[in-house]
Order: C-alpha cells, then structure tokens, then sequence
C-alpha cells in the first residue's frame, strides 16, 4: 500500500471523498484498484460517493469501468459516474445502451435503491444512462 491509498484509508469514511477530490490525478491505475477492492460498496453513502468519484477518474483501467457500468455490482451512481471518464469505449457504451431492467448491469441499482426511490427508478434512471451515452464523446454513431 502506497503513501497515498494509506493517508485516504485512515481518513473517516466522510472525509475521504474530499482527500481523493483534492489529489485524484496523483493516484496511479493500481491504487485505484486497491482502494476500490478496500472499501465494501453499499456499507455507507460516504464509501459509495468515494467509489463514484474513482469511476470517473481517467487514470482507472477500461476493464474495470466496465465493471462499473455492466457489472451489476454497484448502483446507479457508479455506472453513471464511470460514463462521465473518458476511457469508456464504443463497445461499453453500445453494451449498456438501452437495457432492460432484466439486464445484468441494473442488478446492483435496483438493489441499493429501488426501495428508496420507489417503482419509477429504473425508468428514469435508465434514461439518464441512455443520454450520458449519447452525450458521450466515444458514443457511437450508430446510437445517435
């Protein structure tokens, strides 16, 4: 563990949000990912906020933006999160276009928020998926 991961994991959990904000750039592909595999998603709304700020973090490897967005590990604010990084792909984007609520990648949404947000969650959050999508700049034509 670096220097880095170690001063954000000693923060309370609601400080760590502003210590990642504050030096994002600095953190490397690998200490994302140990901060992403240390912190349980779904444990607390200060965790959750932290892991949808390192999704959209350009040093953050495609294989794991797309783990975000199709995944069905994490909620809707990690999947919209990694649709705002720049890295997302055409096949990514294509991937989660238009879904179903059947859909793999909606599994951890519905989970973490149905009951909070009531029976027209996923249909107005899958629509705000589908325009992130088109208003991304790798979206592809096609989906246009």
């Amino acid at each position: 563990m670096t220097e880095l991961v170690s001063k954000l994991l000693a923060k309370k959990t609601d400080k760590r949000n502003g210590f990642y904000d504050k030096n994002e750039t600095l953190f490397s592909d690998e200490e994302l990912m140990f901060v992403i595999e240390s912190i349980e998603y779904g444990s607390n709304d200060d965790n959750d906020i932290l892991i949808h700020s390192i999704a959209m973090n350009p040093n953050l490897n495609l294989e794991m933006i797309q783990r975000f967005i199709l995944s069905g590990k994490y909620g809707a604010g990690a999947i919209k999160g990694a649709l705002y990084n720049p890295k997302v792909d055409e096949s990514t984007l294509k991937m989660a276009y238009n879904t179903t609520r059947e859909h793999e990648m909606w599994i951890g949404a519905i989970f973490y928020n149905m009951r909070d947000f009531g029976k027209d969650y996923f249909e107005n959050t899958s629509q705000q998926v589908n325009d992130l999508i088109l208003a991304h700049p790798n979206c592809p034509k096609s989906l246009q």
